[in-house]
């Protein structure tokens, strides 16, 4: 077929994952805070390994470095915790469809806003408590035991994983509602 150009993608994932995005107001905020979580996650990942073969290379040698362990757990709770909201952002965190799929739609449709609902609450919750706790560190002074580092650096990975979520579910329903709404088995 001489002549006929096929454009590429424009993000390849999302092709083969089916999920087109729908672009809204917020778009350019929703774009930026996805860069904020990879390199969150990337930068704790990558501290990690670097953590974890200073200790493997530590213990090797006869010289284990307490602070490994606990440098290790703490870029390990912010990763996860960032990663867990930017889950949310293309509905893709785990939720069990088929039951809901073999309901009338109607009833998809009340599942669907419940989940919406509760997911967004779930970061609510995160998010107050997760700031209380942050304030309680910030207030006691509290040290790590071994880095000596303010604990209410690590404490403050919830209430951002709270904000980040909150976000993630909003995205989720401007701009991938159609992975939001769970079709019936006879749609699929």
């Amino acid at each position: 077929m001489a002549g006929t150009v096929k454009s590429l993608p424009s993000s390849l994932e999302e092709e083969i994952m089916g999920k087109e995005r729908k672009l809204s107001a917020g778009s350019k905020l929703f774009d930026l805070v996805e860069k904020i979580e990879n390199v969150v996650c990337g930068v704790t990942l990558t501290g990690i390994l670097i953590v974890v073969i200073i200790q493997i290379v530590g213990r090797t040698i006869g010289r284990p470095m307490p602070w490994t362990e606990e440098g290790t757990r703490y870029l390990f709770l912010w990763m996860m915790w960032v990663a867990l909201a930017s889950g949310f952002t293309r509905v893709e965190s785990a939720r069990v469809t088929y039951f809901v799929s073999i309901m009338p739609k109607s009833l998809r449709k009340v599942c669907s806003l419940l989940y919406i609902v509760i997911d967004f609450a779930t970061f609510l919750f995160i998010l107050y408590f997760g700031g209380q706790v942050f304030n309680m560190q910030l207030m006691m002074n509290e040290m790590g035991a071994a880095i000596m580092i303010p604990m209410a650096i690590i404490g403050f990975c919830l209430p951002v994983a709270g904000i980040l979520g909150m976000i993630g579910v909003v995205q989720s329903v401007l701009e991938y509602q159609h992975l939001v709404a769970v079709p019936g088995r006879d749609e699929q």
